[in-house]
Order: C-alpha cells, then structure tokens, then sequence
C-alpha cells in the first residue's frame, strides 16, 4: 500500500552561491520519444512554445516533423483556464540508440532551463520509472533542482494498481511525494492527461497562493472504456489519479502523489526550500553591499530566524501554512564544527495547511 504521511515535513535548504531567482513555476516540459531515423522538432533537443498558435506553425511546416496528434497534445496546455506563460517540448531517441527521459532533462538542465512540472506523453511504465526517479535525484547535493512530474499510462497493469504497488513497480522508482500517476485509455489527446493537469495547476502563481492539484483540466477525450468500481477502486488505493466529472465540468481527482500527500503540499514545500535560499542570498549580498558580515554567533542566528519569519509569513497568507506552528531551530551553542566551516545549521518543520476534498454532511430541514 502507499506509505502513510503526517502533516509536517522536515526542512533541508541548500544552495549554490552561483544560483539566481527561480521563475519556473509556471513552466512545464512535456517529455516525448522519437525515432531517431525521423527525428521531430527539426532535430531540436527541445523547443519553447509560448502560445498555441506556434505549436500550429510548426505543424504546418514540412520540417520539424511534428505529428497532429503530439500537436494535438500540446495545444490542450494553452486551453486550460490558466494559460501557461510557456510550456517545452523535450523530446529522447528511442529505437536504434536509446535514450531515455533523463536524458533530455539533462539536456535542459546543462543549458540552464528553468522549469517545475514534468510530464510523459509516451505510455510507457519504464520511461516513467526512469523520470521519476531522476526527479527524485535532482533533490540532492549542494544545488537541489526542485520538481514535480507526472505520467499517463494505461493498460491492465493499471487497472489494478500492481503497476504502481507490485515489488519493483513505479512506486519503488520515485521519492513518491513528487510524481503522480493517472490513468488513461485514450490514444488522442488522453495521453496528455498528466502534462494537461501540470499546466492547470502550476498557471496559479505559488507567490501569491495556494492551488489544490485536483481540478478542472480541460480539452482531454473521456474514457474510451470507463473503469469498474472495482478497478476505480484499485486505483484510488494506489493513487493513481482518475479523470471524470465534477459538477458538469472535466475533473482529475485526488491530486495526490503516489504516497497519497497532496501535490499542493509538495509545491508549497519546494516553493518555501527555494524562495527561503533565495532570501538567505539575499541578506548575504545586503551585508556585503552595506560592508558587513553575518557574524557566526547568536546575532547571525537572529539575522537568518527574521528572514525565516518573513518568508513564513508570506506562505501562511497565501494558504500554505497553519499560522504560528512551523519553526526553524537553531543550535546553541553553535557547534564548533559549523565554526571551523563557517557555516551556520539548523532544522524545523513546516505545518502544511491541508485542504478540505470530500464533503460528508448529515442536513435534516423541516417546515
């Protein structure tokens, strides 16, 4: 079964010194194999849309060799209720010299490209493994390169769950906090389920608020063959997420990763990690500029406790955070090995705001 979580989440920030401002929330990449033999995007690793009037331009040209229904699934990000600002097209060689989807986000990553969201357009349960688990890895070192993705896959294996739950299955491949799984049987735009929904959630600005990760994806086909109730069941059990209907409109549900927490949870998660470093460059730089240091003593630990303060702050009023419950901990004394290194260290926890799903109310009325 899926691992159980509570409501806090240990704190880790690291960071190059070298990094600059995040802006790629908003940005989803969307993963495809090709053939090496017809390569798609005129050769291109990859390629940056920024409205669904380019995707049609290409299409229209005898090179790249774009295919409708890849066209197709892209043009579904720019029809959600919040357009992306730009969305990219990564593509891996399958065939003759394979590569997998790693390959690409290497690709991305050594030309510096700033994104969040991570879907697979191709229906395969190893690919999705291999993705998972790079995002998984991305999350260590000294420069962490926060991510969540996601995989649309179909087939008996789903329906039962034993894709994602068996030994050795999906689940075993990812962190489990920062992929999710849906299920799909469609070969139009279905297989764009995962990458549509990316697109829908991550267009809410984490700066400003707070999006559930269930919600309203528009322009994907419906089921060719809707699932049983026990197969839904066997889905739910294992989190993977299921596309349907909720008050009229086209709705995924749960919005949950494949350990069952929230994808919102694990956004504002990364959204703290990354905005927090930031805000730890910026006071170094401030000092500097103002010919001062950061003194290794109790009146640094005040320095680095009021930026934590602020920037709590900021995610408690956007939704993120239960108001005067998370903390950061710093030791005192300071531990003679954080003196010899000139660093400063410490933990905490963040208590996530969760957000209420499934209604159950008893209401008797009378005359």
């Amino acid at each position: 079964m899926a691992i159980s979580f509570d409501g806090n989440v240990n704190i880790v920030v690291s960071f190059a010194a070298d990094a600059e401002r995040f802006d790629g929330f908003g940005t989803v990449v969307a993963l495809i194999a090709h053939d090496p033999s017809s390569p798609i995007l005129d050769g291109d690793r990859y390629r940056v849309y920024t409205s669904a009037s380019q995707i049609a331009a290409d299409l229209a040209l005898a090179t790249p060799e774009l295919t409708a229904g890849i066209a197709a699934q892209i043009t579904t990000a720019f029809a959600q209720d919040r357009a992306p600002s730009r969305i990219i097209l990564a593509q891996y060689e399958a065939g003759g010299s394979p590569e997998v989807p790693s390959d690409a986000i290497d690709a991305l990553d050594a030309d510096g490209v700033a994104y969040y969201g991570v879907a697979l357009l191709t229906d395969s349960a190893t690919d999705a493994a291999d993705l998972a688990t790079k995002i998984a890895a991305r999350r260590g070192g000294t420069d962490p390169k926060y991510a969540i993705g996601a995989a649309t896959l179909s087939g008996a294996a789903m329906l039962d769950g034993s894709i994602v739950e068996a030994s050795g299955a999906l689940e075993d491949h990812a962190a489990a906090t920062d992929f999710c799984v849906q299920y799909h049987d469609g070969t139009g735009t279905g297989a764009a389920l995962g990458f549509a929904r990316l697109v829908a959630r991550l267009g809410y600005d984490p700066d400003l608020g707070t999006a559930g990760f269930e919600g309203v994806v528009r322009g994907i086909e419906a089921y060719a063959t809707d699932p049983t109730p026990t197969q839904r069941l066997a889905m739910e059990g294992a989190d993977i997420e299921l596309y349907g209907q909720f008050g009229g409109q086209p709705y995924v549900s749960p919005g949950v990763s494949l350990s069952g927490r929230p994808l919102a949870e694990q956004v504002s998660i990364d959204w703290f990690a990354i905005r927090f470093a930031e805000d730890l460059r910026q006071l170094k730089l401030r000092r500097d500029a103002a010919g001062k240091q950061i003194p290794l003593s109790a009146e640094g630990q005040e320095y680095i406790q009021s930026v934590f303060a602020k920037r709590l702050a900021i995610g408690e009023a956007a939704g993120k955070f239960d108001p005067g419950v998370s903390e950061l901990n710093l030791p005192d004394p300071i531990p003679a090995s954080d003196i010899t290194a000139e660093r400063f260290s410490g933990d905490g926890t963040l208590a996530l705001l969760r957000g209420g799903r499934i209604f159950s109310l008893t209401f008797t009325a009378s005359a």
